[in-house]
């Protein structure tokens, strides 16, 4: 018999070993993050970054989920990113197209 997944059940699990695995990439760890005045999941740089993670191969990104960041950023004075783990490990990164403007120049 296979020894179960503990994070399988879990969404709480499941997001914080999430965080973990990506703030091995250069990411630092926000300590008690939403519970303080100091909002997001992990930093690096400017950046306030929250993680969100599914067992599944897809996630829906709506409205609250990104005003919540873009509420949290702007009380903070960073720039905001939402990073996505999909059910294969594949992570993706998103941002407000403004911040994306910034960081990657026009082709003119």
């Amino acid at each position: 018999m296979r020894r179960r997944d503990i994070h399988s059940n879990n969404p709480r699990r499941f997001g914080d070993a999430a965080e973990d695995r990506i703030s091995k990439g250069g990411y630092r760890k926000t300590p008690g993050s939403g519970s303080s005045s100091v909002k997001g999941d992990l930093r690096r740089g400017d950046f306030m970054i929250e993680v969100k993670a599914t067992k599944h191969y897809s996630f829906r990104v709506d409205a609250n989920i990104m005003g919540k960041l873009r509420n949290d950023t702007l009380t903070n004075g960073k720039r905001g990113a939402l990073i996505v783990e999909i059910g294969d490990g594949t992570k993706f990164a998103i941002l407000p197209l403004a911040t994306f403007e910034q960081l990657v120049p026009d082709e003119d």
